[in-house]
């Protein structure tokens, strides 16, 4: 694993020591890696909305049906579910 040393300001530091304090991060690395992959994950979310837009663009789109929505939901929950 990869070790990296960045500077945060006074506020911010508070923020990640009383999030470890309370027991919501085991340590300051763990809270940076859910951030980390909650930013990973909602860059591809974001990636796919700009795919997505740019078919419609283009004319390039495939009509949904209202079940069709509930299985794209269903797997967006999914994929959310495995974000920490």
């Amino acid at each position: 694993m990869a070790k990296m040393t960045f500077d945060l300001p006074d506020a911010m530091s508070e923020f990640v020591e009383n999030q470890v304090a309370f027991g919501r991060y085991e340590s300051a690395s763990a809270l940076m890696q859910a951030l980390i992959a909650r930013a990973q994950w909602r860059a591809d979310v974001d990636d796919k909305l700009e795919e997505a837009l740019d078919e419609y663009e283009k004319g390039d789109f495939t009509v949904h049906h209202s079940g069709d929505f509930q299985k794209l939901g269903e797997e967006l929950l999914r994929q959310r579910s495995k974000v920490p």
